[in-house]
């Protein structure tokens, strides 16, 4: 379920809109041209049980594009609106490839100056062995990227013994908030994004001396 779509052939994003806007581009769908961004077939603006704003298939067809659920989508929009709101260039369900021509999908990409960030939702369970597969193909592209999965109580918020290469972070669903909080820390996903983006999270590297998170976002 992507948050970004073609209207009248420009790339917008959901969490561009107000809830007023979104709703007025609902009541004026019949006069815009709609088309995905995954495989540019019709598409319809809809909003979750959970209030998010998202673009869905008008009819499903031929097109392959995963399935997600409302919790991970909820996640990728606080992420990006988050993102977007700190001033980075910022994308969802973004294609790219290493050197050697390797695709990658991320769930939010942005950009800003030399700066290079993915943000990955796993709230399914991922092998750590995954976790580096994929995390290799962000590193053989110039991308830094941090990683949110589903808070479980056996697993550590930070499971890797390299947290600066693989930064992970656990995050827990709040039902009646329709929110997430990052459960090392204790606070809100988008506070937590923000803080990060900032620099005022600090993170043990290789020589297991304190780095600022901030460096997340350069080479």
């Amino acid at each position: 379920m992507p948050l970004s779509a073609f209207i009248n052939k420009i790339r917008v994003h959901s969490f561009d809109y107000s809830k007023d806007e979104w709703n007025k581009l609902k009541q004026d769908r019949s006069s815009l041209d709609i088309k995905m961004t995954c495989c540019e077939n019709r598409g319809i603006l809809k909003t979750s049980r959970l209030g998010t704003h998202f673009f869905a298939h008008y009819r499903k067809g031929d097109c392959h594009s995963p399935a997600e659920s409302k919790e991970h989508l909820l996640a990728k929009y606080i992420i990006a609106k988050t993102v977007h709101e700190c001033g980075w260039k910022t994308f969802t369900e973004f294609q790219g490839e290493t050197k050697n021509n390797e695709a990658w999908i991320a769930d939010v990409y942005a950009e800003k100056g030399n700066g290079k960030i993915a943000f990955e939702i796993q709230l399914s369970p991922q092998t750590e062995d995954e976790y580096w597969r994929r995390q290799n193909k962000y590193i053989n592209s110039g991308v830094r990227c941090a990683w949110f999965s589903k808070y479980r109580k056996n697993n550590s918020c930070l499971s890797s013994e390299d947290h600066y290469r693989l930064p992970k972070f656990s995050i827990e669903f709040i039902p009646n908030d329709h929110q997430f909080i990052v459960k090392r820390f204790g606070v809100e996903l988008s506070s937590f994004i923000r803080g990060m983006l900032s620099g005022k999270l600090k993170m043990h590297g290789l020589e297991k001396k304190t780095v600022k998170a901030g460096l997340i976002v350069a080479q």
